[in-house]
């Protein structure tokens, strides 16, 4: 056991370092689109780059790093086909080389949704490095025990009804990474670049976001069990919705043979995951809030919970999942509703990794090395969910052209630069609260007072 809690702080390390370099990067994103200043940045493509960049490390790296470390939490395999530590630095390599393109002259910036790219051999090496370690951290024996199963001891690490959660959302990653496999096989090589990486990520993207999805309701978990004392599902209800969540996505390498057919191709994954996350996610949502109110009732939660960085976090993500819904249900063209939708979203599931790291923690040997800064772990949820609501909100009211930066950006209205005023304010709260997660972290990480020499020892 002490094994897999060493690589599971590894490859949170890893998804903690990524998102550090991410948010550097969103910073220049944020410049590029507010009024007034965003004539600082005269050369659209570098902020397309640095989009670009920032997207993949932000969002994909992020969470499947995260979904790989929380993966090592489950309780020893004996069986792994590479040396585990031979993977991790694989995966440190491949990132190195994702952003080692950055800084490569008239390399062709291409934003393709869901996994934008810079046209360039060290960009595509990095990508596939990173993507093949993490699968290959997912195939040992732990994957392939009985999916019902909890294995001996799993509730030292994780809640039992987390388990199987983290297993559904491998399996989601690994049908992923397979559905892009078949996109590839059938796509039509001579298309050009930019509607090639489109089609070409569209199906495994969407895939990938109920990978996202289930970690996020993995981390709840973690997060009413800390507010409550006790699951707010069983483990045998929690692994019948993983099922009936993760069941429909085995169509998906299916519909991907048909991406010589775009207009099929396309509308068969959007319909998927238009239909095939929300029931679920709000049924978490109520079972999760009933058992805080019958907690809070009972006197099971006491009021100094609701100040904690679990009970922030919690909402933050409820409050950022049901706006994505919404500005979702409210897409009707490509302006910036769109960005609205997915940055509400994805905002969800990092604040739940977020707050979830705190409680995590512990698990590691680790502690917060003052009063000063648990305060403010406390409240950085709530900072960082604020500000993503409002960097959404501010996309969804400006409703302009999506994908321009800097002197491309064309404002006609009160309303587009009040939005993005919004919007702006909104970012840099959203990179204050993730710039405080990063000092929180590795202010943690290298805690050197005497008891945390001990403990890092170990490792």
């Amino acid at each position: 056991m002490q094994t897999n809690i060493i690589y599971s702080k590894r490859w949170l390390a890893v998804a903690i370092g990524a998102l550090m370099t991410g948010g550097l990067l969103s910073l220049i994103l944020v410049i590029g689109r507010v009024p007034f200043i965003n004539t600082l940045i005269t050369d659209p493509n570098f902020a397309k780059k640095c989009l670009i960049v920032h997207v993949n490390l932000s969002i994909f790296v992020w969470f499947s790093a995260y979904i790989a470390g929380l993966f090592q939490l489950i309780p020893e395999s004996k069986f792994h086909i590479f040396s585990r530590s031979s993977v991790l630095w694989a995966a440190i390599i491949g990132l190195v080389l994702l952003v080692i393109t950055l800084v490569i002259p008239d390399v062709e910036p291409i934003l393709s949704n869901y996994i934008p790219v810079l046209n360039h051999p060290f960009f595509f090496a990095g990508l596939g490095l990173f993507a093949l370690s993490v699968c290959v951290a997912f195939l040992d024996a732990r994957l392939f025990s009985s999916f019902t199963s909890t294995l001996e001891n799993a509730h030292n690490a994780i809640p039992s009804a987390a388990v199987n959660g983290i297993k559904a959302a491998v399996v989601a990653f690994l049908l992923a990474v397979i559905t892009f496999g078949i996109s590839w096989f059938f796509i039509d090589k001579s298309v050009a670049p930019d509607l090639f990486f489109e089609l070409l990520f569209w199906g495994g993207g969407h895939v990938l976001q109920f990978a996202n999805v289930l970690a996020m309701l993995v981390a709840w978990i973690f997060l009413v069990k800390k507010l409550t004392g006790s699951e707010f599902i069983s483990k045998k209800i929690s692994t019948v919705l993983y099922i009936v969540f993760v069941l429909p996505l085995f169509i998906a390498p299916y519909f991907a043979s048909q991406i010589q057919s775009p207009g099929i191709y396309l509308s068969k994954f959007t319909t998927l995951m238009q239909h095939g996350i929300f029931p679920i996610v709000c049924l978490f949502i109520i079972l999760a809030i009933k058992k805080i109110f019958e907690s809070k009732a009972t006197g099971k939660m006491d009021s100094g919970q609701i100040r904690s960085s679990a009970f922030n976090g919690f909402a933050a993500s409820v409050i950022l999942i049901l706006t994505g819904f919404i500005f979702g249900a409210l897409i009707r063209g490509s302006d910036t509703m769109i960005p609205a939708h997915y940055h509400a979203a994805i905002g969800a599931v990092t604040v739940s990794f977020m707050a979830m790291t705190y409680e995590l923690f512990p698990r590691f040997s680790l502690e917060i090395p003052s009063e000063k800064l648990q305060k403010l772990a406390n409240w950085q949820p709530a900072i960082y969910g604020i500000g993503q609501f409002l960097f959404a909100a501010g996309l969804a009211y400006a409703r302009m052209l999506r994908k321009v930066y800097g002197e491309e950006q064309i404002v006609n209205s009160v309303s587009q630069k009040v939005g993005l005023g919004i919007m702006g304010f909104g970012g840099l709260l959203a990179v204050t609260g993730g710039v405080l997660f990063i000092w929180i972290a590795l202010r943690t990480w290298w805690n050197r007072s005497p008891q945390a020499k001990l403990v890092t020892n170990e490792f």
